[in-house]
């Protein structure tokens, strides 16, 4: 329901660098914090990408929007 929800809102995850999970508890692990953004947003900032830290004082990892992160020469950025 939520990836029908985003094709219809006209968005697209951005994906990430990064650990690929966003959260843990003992042994598990999941990707539950995402950022998502439109076609027009991706053309105006098309160096962008969301970078996973690392867990400091919670079981959430820390997303960071880096809007210069990939050399201008890149012509496909990464998926994470």
């Amino acid at each position: 329901d939520f990836r029908i929800c985003l094709g219809e809102c006209g968005l697209e995850d951005m994906g990430c660098t990064g650990d690929l999970f966003t959260w843990r508890r003992g042994d598990t692990r999941e990707r539950l914090d995402r950022a998502v953004c439109n076609v027009e947003w991706a053309t105006k900032f098309p160096r962008a990408a969301i970078i996973h830290e690392e867990h400091v004082h919670s079981d959430h990892r820390p997303l960071v929007l880096d809007t210069e992160y990939y050399d201008g020469n890149i012509f496909s950025r990464p998926r994470g």
